[in-house]
């Protein structure tokens, strides 16, 4: 009996059920530090928080993708021949670096957008929106 047979989840669940709260937690933590380095404290916890889901969700994904529709399976047949773990490693971790580097040029886009937006309202006394009548 195989360490695989005395388990009920299979090698790639157990690898994706291992690696996508690490890479959540490691990308949030490094998007926090960051956004407070480069001065926006207002949005610091919102940046991280969303990066760090997104690029979960974005290593969740191309996991699956790769199971599902790759056959790439992380402990299935001839898996150290064709290197699989590492291959889908170096995949999900290049999607979910994509994912959290795209949310979180997002949400700093958006944050200095408001911002301007509210300068632009004290200065001038004005709204740039339309009231609806």
């Amino acid at each position: 009996m195989t360490l695989d047979q005395q388990t009920f989840l299979d090698t790639h669940a157990i690898f994706t059920l291992f690696f996508v709260p690490i890479i959540a937690l490691t990308v949030a933590s490094v998007t926090f530090r960051i956004t407070g380095k480069i001065g926006l404290n207002d949005v610091q916890t919102i940046t991280a928080r969303n990066a760090g889901l997104a690029a979960a969700f974005g290593f969740l994904i191309m996991s699956m993708i790769s199971l599902h529709y790759f056959r790439w399976e992380v402990g299935g047949p001839f898996a150290g021949r064709r290197y699989s773990m590492i291959s889908i490693m170096n995949v999900c971790n290049a999607s979910a670096a994509l994912v959290g580097g795209a949310v979180t040029a997002w949400t700093w886009l958006q944050s200095l957008n408001f911002d301007r937006r509210e300068q632009s309202i004290i200065k001038d006394g004005s709204s740039h929106f339309q009231e609806v009548a």
